[in-house]
């Protein structure tokens, strides 16, 4: 059974990858354009007769590989977005100040002496606020 201070530190650990999931679905997203390019092709718009360029063989055996790759591509991308959601709806819930600091201390990776003279705090308390924060939040 997960502990309160387990929740806290897979929190910390979900915020400190949360540029990760950011990145890694907009990576999946453009190789997700680039299959759909794939799949139905490019045409040329023309007044006369329609000409096909690059477009693939609607009848090849490539293109259930290519949808099979689509829909794995989907579900990874939905997980991405899923834990930046989850993320996102735990922050809403804290103070906007509080917000801040666990933005800069664990998705923006700055120095915590900063952030801690930042928002006014020396830095083993501002890990005691975040630490009350957290309890609160989770």
């Amino acid at each position: 059974m997960l502990t309160e201070k387990d929740k806290i530190e897979q929190f910390k650990r979900d915020l400190r990858s949360y540029t990760y999931h950011q990145k890694k679905a907009m990576e999946i997203d453009e190789k997700l354009e680039e299959l759909e390019v794939k799949l139905l092709g490019v045409s040329s718009p023309s007044a006369k007769e329609i000409v096909l360029e690059n477009s693939g063989n609607p009848y090849g055996d490539n293109k259930v590989q290519l949808m099979m790759e689509e829909e794995e591509l989907e579900k990874e991308i939905n997980h991405h977005l899923n834990e930046i959601i989850k993320v996102d709806t735990i922050l809403s819930k804290a103070k906007e100040s509080d917000r801040n600091m666990l933005i800069d201390v664990y998705v923006k990776h700055l120095r915590h002496v900063n952030v801690a003279d930042k928002y006014g705090y020396t830095r083993i308390a501002m890990y005691k606020r975040i630490d009350k924060i957290l309890r609160k939040l989770l």
